[in-house]
């Protein structure tokens, strides 16, 4: 019996905003979804440096990352330091 393999998507809102904004995202197939949450950063720390920090929280393998706004920057300086899944869904 071949078993699907779960995609674990991880959702970054932007800095105003919280991971209630994506509270009503449906997507069809085999997903996990985690929301993601700001944490504080550290007095002169660099964007690099807390996207590093940040990484951290993230503890699945090739992951989807999807985010707004300036979380959207985050989630693409994230992926650079992880290895991140692809997805040809059609969101």
């Amino acid at each position: 019996m071949i078993s699907e393999i779960t995609t674990n998507v991880y959702f970054m809102p932007g800095m105003s905003a919280n991971s209630l904004i994506f509270e009503r995202i449906k997507i069809k197939g085999n997903f996990n979804f985690h929301h993601l949450e700001w944490i504080e950063p550290k007095k002169n720390e660099s964007l690099k440096k807390y996207s590093i920090r940040f990484s951290k929280l993230i503890k699945h393998e090739f992951p989807i990352l999807i985010g707004v706004s300036f979380g959207g920057i985050l989630v693409q300086e994230i992926s650079k330091i992880i290895e991140c899944g692809k997805s040809d869904y059609n969101f």
